[in-house]
């Protein structure tokens, strides 16, 4: 009988590491110092039963299956805090030993990451962190897109755990993965293409992810790369010259059909799942037009005057004074409504689309 990984990592959890008891200072074998120990040996160790991940496959699966049968929520607060930490935990193997994973074994894991988090809606929290944990895979790999063969997996376990990733996939509509950030914004671009101007509440998804991405880059991050500082500067410049107009035209697109939408029912009382894929269209246009250009979010060592506003081929998407007017209403609409943080998310725009046009 094969052993759940859950079990067998929460057992794991009770077992003091080796060298522990010398660091007690006599305040004995406390469950939670424990645990919290044998949480950071495991990390730092590898993970080489990939104990990490295979607990996330086996929670989110079982999570999947109370959907799916419209049955209540399986997990407490005690198992969403052990899937955190599962998560990050398998983040920070996979970013701090990066050369010891196939190619193809990353792309999935991030992939993976993202539908997981595109499927989870019972807590921002797991989402947020599905989501960042995926972008970080991708920022890690993002100028390794290109040249040079794909590594076979490395073992008989990265084999299987590949094969149970990519099944999921397959049947979330995702026949191959995102090697490449062009996939990786054509796939944006798609999900944002398949909804209509009448149907928008599928927009949280794709426009919280992209939002993370554009943080992740921008510096706003908790992860550890195990990178010098020059790697993170170097991503930032690399991701503002190739990547954030892109990001831009994303963003821009979601909105004007979130406030094209608006405007036709407003005298209709909007859904919350509208609602809420309406601020995650804003929060992304926020993040986009907040990006520090010129400037690095690590450390600033240039002389020469930050620039911050944004370059001119932004034009187009910012210095519409007739999409400004219908964003006004789009925020008279949401204070009718009593919409207080749509509404308030709403009012930050324009006042960032007043500083920088």
């Amino acid at each position: 009988m094969t052993t759940s990984a859950v079990d067998e990592l929460k057992h794991l959890l009770t077992i003091p590491p080796q060298g522990y008891e010398h660091r007690c200072y006599g305040s004995g074998m406390n469950p939670q110092a424990v645990a919290h120990a044998a949480l950071e040996h495991l990390r730092e160790s590898g993970d080489t039963n990939f104990l990490f991940l295979r607990s996330v496959l086996e929670l989110t699966s079982s999570l999947m299956s109370a959907a799916e049968s419209q049955s209540p929520n399986p997990w407490d607060a005690n198992t969403e805090e052990f899937l955190f930490h599962c998560i990050t935990g398998c983040r920070f193997v996979i970013l701090t030993r990066w050369e010891s994973f196939s190619r193809t074994f990353k792309n999935t894991v991030k992939d993976w990451f993202m539908l997981c988090g595109d499927r989870y809606r019972t807590s921002k929290a797991i989402r947020m962190v599905l989501y960042t944990s995926s972008v970080a895979i991708w920022k890690r790999g993002w100028n390794q897109h290109s040249g040079g063969a794909v590594a076979d997996p490395s073992s008989p376990k990265e084999h299987h755990l590949l094969e149970v990733m990519a099944r999921q996939l397959s049947a979330a509509g995702m026949p191959s993965v995102l090697e490449s950030p062009v996939e990786l914004f054509q796939y944006l671009q798609n999900r944002i293409n398949n909804n209509t101007s009448n149907n928008t509440s599928n927009f949280e998804e794709p426009s919280s992810y992209l939002s993370v991405l554009v943080g992740e880059f921008s510096g706003k991050s908790a992860s550890d790369y195990n990178m010098p500082l020059e790697f993170h500067k170097r991503m930032y410049a690399t991701f503002e010259k190739d990547s954030l107009e892109e990001c831009l035209k994303i963003a821009m697109q979601a909105l004007s059909l979130v406030v094209a939408n608006s405007t036709k029912e407003s005298n209709n009382r909007t859904s919350r799942e509208k609602e809420a894929a309406a601020v995650s269209v804003v929060d992304a246009t926020i993040e986009i037009l907040s990006w520090e250009f010129g400037a690095s979010a690590w450390l600033h060592l240039s002389s020469r005057s930050t620039l911050i506003r944004p370059p001119p081929e932004w034009a187009p998407y910012i210095v519409r004074p007739d999409f400004v007017g219908a964003i006004v209403m789009f925020h008279q609409n949401a204070c009718s409504q009593q919409a207080c943080h749509l509404a308030k998310q709403i009012r930050q725009l324009l006042l960032l689309l007043c500083s920088v046009s």
